[in-house]
């Protein structure tokens, strides 16, 4: 699935979830976005910029892009709130704006992506409590989310259709941020609203297709200062669910969305910090420097290895004869020093045939928690042995990943079957379910901060796996 342009580069790039969890106030957003990204919302606008009159962190469009959105003349950033789950979303769109201004508008004419007939608006409000509010306005009423029309109402109006009409819609909570989801089905037609992660109802009515157009917060495309408010915004997000199902799969979806409300910084896995041996000892990969490992950093120093073979990054192994469980190389890996959870094991490989560097034929995996008995979990034999650069001296970075089943252990050894052939091991990486935030798991994390804040950088890797 790919995405148009959120820019999360300097929101904690190359951080694991267990970094973020532990550096919550600096890049706990990241948390939600990808929340939200996993939806694929059309449009998806953040409002984490410094400040400035342009907001140019839109899905479809960045730098002056037709989806980029603009400021009124006296709105700005203000500080955001933190979701249901504690995750700190950064910066807001502060709407306050001068008399007669719109406090937010496009830069183009028109959003580029056509026009749905089932889609969900997701956002953020902290509600000024304003009488007759326009809080978002798509061109002229197609659709318009309004406050404080009948009563003290929110609800989706446009056409002469409303929430008011065929029922209650529920009242915003004033002076702090609420999370809001607006579902519309246009073929049925009705629609949902979610005020933080509850379902506030399911109203029969409005049949209004999303027109990807104008688009204004605080107020309407009708301008004139008509019906502003001062309210604050944050993670505007658009849907386009025209795909989905009408009825149940449709109030599913929207659903799924609402549930960002609630969304936490504790990562379902987080990366572990290794350390590792070679055992037996006298089986010390090959015996040229560029190839060895002395300082037993290689496979757990964030590098992965580039296409030439003889980079510094790789290791060398070796099984000395046949696939027999005789003298074949062992990897033992202690996991930080405590009994975890085993979520995966990702292992990066190399493959030259021109200079005879050939992937494992397997790998078996054994689990300890005292780093003397170990206990055969599984063999994986999914290692691909093609060099897709062919001669050249150019060869293929590979990764394969192995699930490890939720098998509890402190220590994991590695014994690869290569047949008497020479393989190329590069970055080797385990990740454990984070199953309960107790203080010993917490420690474990803190502990392991220093190397999970390394970015991983080196050649285009092909993934062997679906699930690395």
């Amino acid at each position: 699935m790919t995405y148009g342009i959120l820019d999360r580069s300097t929101l904690g790039a190359g951080i694991t979830a267990a970094a973020m969890l532990v550096l919550a106030s600096v890049a706990s957003a990241t948390v939600y976005n990808d929340a939200v990204l996993a939806d694929n919302p059309v449009y998806y606008w953040t409002f984490d910029e410094a400040g400035g009159n342009a907001l140019n962190q839109g899905t479809l469009g960045s730098g002056g892009g037709a989806n980029d959105l603009v400021l009124g003349a006296a709105a700005g950033r203000t500080a955001s709130t933190s979701s249901g789950g504690g995750v700190n979303l950064g910066n807001a769109f502060n709407g306050v704006n001068a008399a007669g201004t719109t406090g937010m508008a496009l830069s183009g004419s028109t959003l580029t992506g056509g026009n749905f007939s089932k889609y969900a608006v997701e956002m953020w409000i902290n509600y000024d409590g304003s009488p007759q509010s326009y809080l978002l306005d798509n061109f002229t009423n197609q659709p318009a989310l309004i406050s404080s029309f009948v009563g003290t109402q929110f609800e989706l109006f446009g056409g002469g259709s409303r929430t008011s009409s065929v029922g209650t819609g529920p009242s915003l909570p004033v002076g702090t941020f609420a999370h809001v989801v607006v579902g519309v089905d246009s073929t049925s037609p009705t629609h949902d609203i979610y005020v933080n992660g509850a379902l506030a109802g399911t109203f029969a009515g409005y049949g209004r297709d999303w027109v990807n157009s104008q688009i204004n917060l605080n107020g309407t495309a009708f301008g004139g200062g008509l019906q502003d408010s001062n309210s604050d915004y944050d993670e505007l997000a658009i849907y386009n669910l025209s795909s989905v199902a009408s009825g149940g799969a449709f109030s599913a979806a929207v659903a799924d969305i609402a549930s960002h409300f609630s969304v936490d910084s504790v990562p379902e896995t987080f990366e572990v910090a290794t350390s590792y041996t070679y055992n037996p000892a006298g089986l010390q990969p090959f015996p040229a420097a560029d190839r060895n490992d002395p300082g037993l950093s290689k496979l757990n120093d964030g590098v992965i290895g580039s296409t030439a073979f003889n980079d510094g990054t790789w290791v060398g192994v070796q099984d000395p004869g046949a696939d027999d469980g005789i003298g074949h190389p062992l990897v033992d890996f202690d996991l930080g020093g405590q009994s975890v959870l085993l979520d995966k094991v990702q292992i990066a490989y190399m493959v030259d045939t021109q200079f005879g560097i050939h992937a494992p034929d397997s790998v078996e995996v054994l689990v300890s928690d005292d780093g003397v008995n170990f206990a055969s979990l599984l063999t994986d034999s999914g290692f691909v042995n093609v060099d897709i650069n062919g001669a050249g001296g150019v060869g293929t970075v590979r990764s394969l990943s192995i699930d490890l089943q939720g098998a509890s252990a402190q220590f994991v050894r590695l014994d690869f079957r290569n047949d008497g052939e020479w393989s190329w091991l590069g970055e080797v990486t385990f990740t454990a379910q984070n199953a309960i935030p107790e203080p010993a798991s917490m420690m474990l994390l803190l502990a392991a901060l220093p190397a999970l804040m390394r970015r991983r950088r080196g050649a285009d890797v092909v993934v062997d796996d679906c699930c690395a």
